[in-house]
């Protein structure tokens, strides 16, 4: 699975193995359904890197740390925020929801694990270390809370297990030693922590070292429990780019997942452990099968660096282009290319799915649309007429049309089925972003931003009729330029979000503006409606990261 994610250093995969949980570069959480191969929600609201993703045992929640010092509790379903847990006053490094999802254990460089509740976002109990907390975890009875921190009169990290309910601390006797790691095992019999090169493997109750996993040639920096306790999955920093899949009554090492190009930031096993899931600094989320001991992943081929990936709608499929002039169509399943589609001169830089998923088209910096047959990797229609690189495609919901946005400024409308240009739509469209321009859901209209740059006298949204091309209106209000525009669900309304720190509500037919929100401290990046039984909503995303909703 590659093309979603820019650095992966946190991932959590769902309790209802339906979805993964991630951090990119931009202070906010990526939430996608992993059987479609489809984004679901960007969390946004943290201002510093994320430091931890997790799961609530329901899966209906995903908590995130943050070098914010704030812990955020979301909705899975809604993607809202429900709780800002606010207490800690240096960077959260970890957390951990208890076996019950009633309560979130959170470790700080401020020394202390806070404990909190899930349903009132209300912080019950602080626990008062020596040194910055680095891991924190649950038994798998949830009645007490082991955390490791640097002891600064040891050469080691010390381990700290603590009694939930009155918050009294007992040192573990022997001292499992660790260097910053420390996990139980599922049926908590069995606890594993990291030392060096080595994962220890230690008998919870006697304290017994009962095996050494050696093999990895850098500091382990990640461990892991299968579900069912039989497996442990480790994972090294630098230099080191595999993971080891171990058996814990042997010790032996079954299996190393080699693939990744780069330093490995998190793996995590499937709800069933049949599956790991890694994310790397390469740029790539691996998912591997435990039972074939095989990466379920997208092969390799292209000899170019890879623009976009494009599932198809029913996600069995995954189109990728590159510079290399090509596009590849990928069996997800398999991993396995199906086509090569081959005829473009120069990079391609965009593509789109007919929403049958029988068609693809694909836009290239030599000005040209190309049409496939998605079944037999053929080219169908050569689409001409631009100058200039073709920058994005969208087709129309009614599946007959397809609109083509160039750098010479224009919008095309073509005939998806005989690739016959209908209009050309010129007026400095732009090509940055990614809601370049809008269909209405009836396809008789489309709304296009102009270019930034244009100047003072564009700073409109201008709507056009898809079958005459004649311009119907531009808006007038904006001071700045429109970076995002979409319809309504009924398309009586148009919404666009602006860098003059706004979001705006126009109506369809007059474009006159109904509604303005400015409720912004920064210019707004994203718009997106949604429609709920008794209401309708805009959400709108801002480059400080805050979301709102109206």
């Amino acid at each position: 699975m590659r093309g979603f994610c820019e650095k992966n250093e946190n991932v959590a995969y769902s309790p209802r193995q339906d979805q993964l949980a991630f951090d990119n570069l931009h202070y906010s959480v990526e939430i996608w359904n992993i059987l479609t191969g489809h984004r679901k929600h960007i969390l946004r609201g943290h201002t510093e890197r994320i430091t931890g993703v997790a799961y609530s045992p329901q899966g209906d929640q995903v908590a995130s740390a943050s070098q914010d010092t704030t812990v955020k509790l979301w909705d899975v379903e809604t993607g809202d925020c429900s709780h800002t847990l606010t207490g800690h006053t240096e960077w959260v490094n970890c957390i951990a929801y208890s076996p019950n999802g009633s309560q979130i254990a959170s470790g700080s460089r401020d020394c202390t694990v806070r404990l909190w509740n899930v349903r009132t976002g209300e912080c019950h109990i602080s626990l008062k270390h020596h040194d910055h907390i680095w891991t924190v975890v649950y038994s798998p009875q949830g009645d007490h809370v082991a955390s490791t921190y640097n002891d600064p009169d040891a050469e080691q990290y010390t381990v700290r297990v603590w009694n939930v309910a009155p918050g009294d601390c007992h040192y573990i006797p022997a001292g499992i030693r660790t260097d910053g790691l420390f996990v139980y095992s599922p049926r908590g019999d069995q606890v594993a922590s990291t030392k060096g090169l080595c994962v220890l493997l230690w008998e919870a109750v006697t304290e017994k070292i009962l095996h050494t996993l050696a093999g990895h040639s850098d500091s382990v920096s990640e461990i892991v429990y299968s579900p069912q306790g039989d497996l442990v999955a480790s994972a090294a920093s630098y230099e080191d780019t595999t993971v080891r899949l171990w058996d814990v009554e042997t010790g032996v090492c079954l299996w190393i997942l080699s693939g990744h190009s780069s330093r490995i930031w998190s793996v995590v096993f499937s709800p069933k452990g049949d599956r790991i899931i890694s994310g790397s600094k390469d740029k790539t989320v691996r998912i591997w099968d435990v039972g074939a001991r095989t990466s379920r992943r997208i092969s390799s081929g292209h000899t170019e660096k890879v623009h976009v990936l494009h599932p198809s709608p029913n996600g069995d499929q995954v189109a990728s282009c590159s510079d290399d002039m090509t596009v590849r169509l990928w069996d997800v399943a398999t991993g396995a290319c199906r086509h090569i589609l081959r005829g473009h001169s120069k990079a391609v830089g965009c593509i789109a799915y007919s929403p049958r998923g029988d068609q693809i088209a694909t836009g290239s910096d030599d000005t040209m649309v190309r049409l496939w047959d998605v079944e037999t990797g053929r080219c169908t229609h050569t689409l001409t007429g631009h100058c200039r690189a073709v920058s994005r495609i969208v087709y129309s919901p009614q599946r007959d049309q397809l609109a083509s946005y160039s750098d010479d400024g224009s919008v095309r409308l073509w005939n998806a089925r005989s690739g016959y240009c209908r209009r050309t739509l010129y007026g400095n469209i732009s090509r940055d972003g990614d809601a370049l321009a809008a269909f209405s859901p009836n396809g008789k209209q489309i709304a296009c931003i102009p270019k930034v740059g244009a100047g003072d006298d564009n700073y409109a949204v201008h709507l056009y009729d898809t079958v005459t091309g004649r311009q119907l209106w531009a808006s007038e209000g904006h001071k700045r330029w429109v970076s995002s525009i979409m319809y309504s669900s009924h398309g009586d309304l148009i919404v666009s979000a602006c860098f003059d720190q706004t979001v705006r509500l126009w109506d369809a037919v007059s474009g006159q503006c109904r509604a303005m929100i400015q409720d912004f401290q920064h210019w707004v990046k994203d718009i997106a409606w949604i429609e709920a039984p008794n209401a309708q909503y805009v959400v709108a995303g801002c480059e400080d990261g805050v979301v709102g909703m109206w």
